[in-house]
């Protein structure tokens, strides 16, 4: 299968994929001989090959023998060797990864190398050093402040973090609209992590009879 990566970030100028077999999730079917007009991060047209108007200064994608399709995410990722797995993860049409607990300085030093071109890689969204163990609400506020102040994209929960720990990290996400993450610890519910906003339940943690 022949994907296209049509680039790691934010397409700088319009792109026109030409004689494309575009993969129409809507339907669930493949859809041959088509062509595709992108700017930025949209699509804008998708029409019969040769039916679309060329935007001036486009770049032009030949898309014969390959498939067009939705961007990839890959929602679990330790980004442990940058210059190796970014450019497989746009060969393989991931266009999005989710670092959950890697080294947040790392990461968004890479992410700000994509955003000015000078690296190719997917969308990278990061937490930063996850949050667990028998951590009062006082720690745990001062955790979640650091990481506030790092502009992570969401915060990490361990399994072994407290009940007490969690609940004041929820309410500080909440108050400042950054998502929860990750497993739910042992003595709070699946109800009360649904209930605290959490967004992401990883592992189907906790939720046995």
């Amino acid at each position: 299968l022949a994907l296209i990566a049509l680039c790691g970030y934010v397409c700088s100028a319009a792109v026109v994929v030409e004689n494309v077999t575009v993969v129409d999730v809507a339907s669930g079917t493949v859809r041959p001989h088509l062509s595709a007009v992108i700017e930025g991060e949209r699509i804008i047209a998708v029409g019969p090959q040769g039916s679309l108007k060329v935007p001036v200064n486009a770049r032009v994608v030949d898309g014969t023998g390959r498939y067009l399709s939705p961007g990839l995410w890959d929602m679990r990722v330790q980004l442990r060797n940058p210059d190796l797995q970014l450019p497989a993860f746009l060969a393989f049409g991931v266009t999005g990864i989710r670092d959950p607990g890697g080294d947040y300085d790392q990461l968004a030093e890479t992410r700000l190398e994509i955003q000015k071109g000078r690296a190719i890689g997917p969308r990278i969204v990061a937490s930063g050093p996850a949050i667990g163990g028998n951590q009062t609400a006082q720690t745990a506020r001062l955790a979640f402040d650091r990481l506030f102040q790092d502009s992570v994209d969401f915060i990490q929960v361990l399994p072994d973090l407290s009940r007490e720990a969690y609940m004041a990290l929820a309410e500080q996400a909440r108050h400042w609209r950054l998502r929860l993450d990750g497993a739910v610890p042992a003595d709070v519910s699946p109800l009360e992590a649904v209930n605290a906003r959490q967004g992401i339940i990883e592992g189907l943690s906790n939720l046995g009879p």
